[in-house]
């Protein structure tokens, strides 16, 4: 579609997925319509639609199509867009973890984000009231599982801490097996 207009033709289509924007995300085609515009926008466009997704993150996130909106911009691999993507999502990292789509997300932050990225999600699940809910959960094990994998050896020694006291409890399921195994790789004298 787009890539066959010539710019002053686009222009118009660019204007109503900005204007539109949630709408065309959490739209069964239209978040593949937005992220071909991503690729063909050209730079105050293409701009403008970033800045909406980013304003616009916590709603997309927790979408079955949003999400990967969401995730196509984390996957472009720029720090700035990723830690405007992060500090959309600040202070929800947690309750995000807990959903299936939004899951999804905050791991690719984890993977696509340097270690300020990775050092304020590991903060904030770790400071987590219910870090135990976050580590017997479906989607939230793969998070931890992500972080420890991802993280630095302080952040690991940290991860331990407040892990340790619930290992007993995780050897009993299978998302809490995998976590015990991506820690022991990291922390082979737990064993």
């Amino acid at each position: 579609c787009r890539a066959s207009l010539p710019a002053e033709h686009s222009a118009f289509i660019f204007s109503r997925v900005i204007a539109e924007c949630v709408a065309v995300a959490t739209h069964r085609h239209g978040c593949c319509v937005l992220q071909r515009c991503l690729d063909h926008a050209d730079g105050a466009h293409r701009a403008a639609i970033i800045s909406e997704i980013v304003r616009h993150a916590p709603k997309l996130v927790v979408d079955p199509f949003g999400n990967y909106v969401v995730q196509y911009i984390l996957e472009l691999k720029q720090k700035d867009l990723t830690h405007a993507v992060v500090q959309a999502l600040q202070g929800g990292f947690a309750e995000l973890s807990l959903q299936k789509f939004s899951s999804n997300v905050i791991e690719k932050c984890l993977k696509s984000g340097d270690t300020q990225v990775v050092s304020m999600v590991a903060r904030e699940l770790t400071s987590a009231r219910s870090i135990s809910t976050l580590l017997h959960d479906p989607f939230a094990n793969y998070v931890m599982q992500t972080l420890l994998t991802v993280s630095s050896d302080e952040e690991v020694a940290l991860l331990v801490e407040k892990i340790q006291p619930h290992l007993a409890s995780l050897r009993s399921t299978l998302y809490g097996k995998r976590i015990q195994a991506k820690l022991l790789r990291r922390c082979p004298k737990l064993r």
